[in-house]
């Protein structure tokens, strides 16, 4: 069947090493298998790149920076992450000959990119758009009609 571009894919990690372009700028290289094929992943390690690729390496697999220099410099960087499951997305690009091939545009821990978690903005928001108005702040705390204990606290966190 083949990848297609645009797409989000779960994988895993077959294979990894370190490699180095024809100008000699050093990469990680992965081979993910997905479930509509393999593709090849290669991540450049230069200084502007090198602080996001330890975020993305620490994200992915657990290792920090020490950790990657020493897999690196002994050849252990496929033995240490091969199985582990990974999200990729997916990307179009245009060869010097003008061929289209699809190339990973980003890869994620298992499951996909993080999710932010929702402000207090975004989820008044939502309860505005199912009907529901938050209370209005008030000085004193409100009683029930016998005078008793307030009302429990607003719940932002309630899920739908």
């Amino acid at each position: 069947m083949g990848l297609e571009a645009g797409r989000r894919y779960d994988g895993v990690i077959m294979d990894a090493g370190l490699t180095q372009a024809e100008t000699g700028t050093p990469a990680l290289w992965f081979r993910i298998k997905t479930d509509d094929g393999i593709i090849t992943h290669e991540e450049y390690v230069t200084p502007n790149t090198r602080v996001r690729l330890a975020e993305n390496m620490s994200k992915c697999f657990g290792l920090g920076p020490a950790e990657m220099a020493k897999l690196c410099a002994a050849d252990g960087l496929a033995d240490e992450i091969r199985g582990t499951d990974v999200s990729i997305v997916t990307k179009e690009e245009e060869l010097k000959n003008g061929d289209l091939i699809v190339k990973v545009k980003w890869m994620n821990p298992a499951g996909g990119p993080p999710k932010k978690p929702p402000t207090a903005a975004t989820k008044s928001k939502v309860a505005a758009l199912f009907g529901a108005s938050p209370p209005a702040a008030s000085a004193a705390p409100a009683t029930d009609a016998a005078g008793g204990a307030p009302p429990p606290a607003w719940n932002d966190d309630v899920p739908f």
